[in-house]
């Protein structure tokens, strides 16, 4: 059991120690993310709140947020998205 969280504990570690070099190579591409994050995030958010409004403000809400999805997917290195 000790050897399980020793190696998970480790693992932590790598992985935080990979986020942050990435994040220190590439802070705009990192401040981007973190921004579409935040406004995909509000979206979601009005998206369920807006249960009440017409469908066509609902629709333009989906439509934003899978944008910004897309956009983020397209900016994201491959090797950042595996951890």
């Amino acid at each position: 059991m000790s050897q399980v969280k020793s190696r998970v504990s480790e693992q932590m570690r790598s992985v935080a120690e990979d986020s942050k070099d990435f994040v220190g190579e590439h802070a705009l591409p990192s401040a981007l993310i973190a921004f579409g994050i935040g406004v995909g995030a509000g979206l979601v958010v009005a998206s369920l709140l807006a249960d009440s409004l017409p469908a066509r403000h609902t629709t333009l809400t989906q439509r934003l947020g899978q944008q910004m999805l897309d956009a983020m997917g397209s900016v994201v290195p491959h090797s950042f998205m595996k951890h």
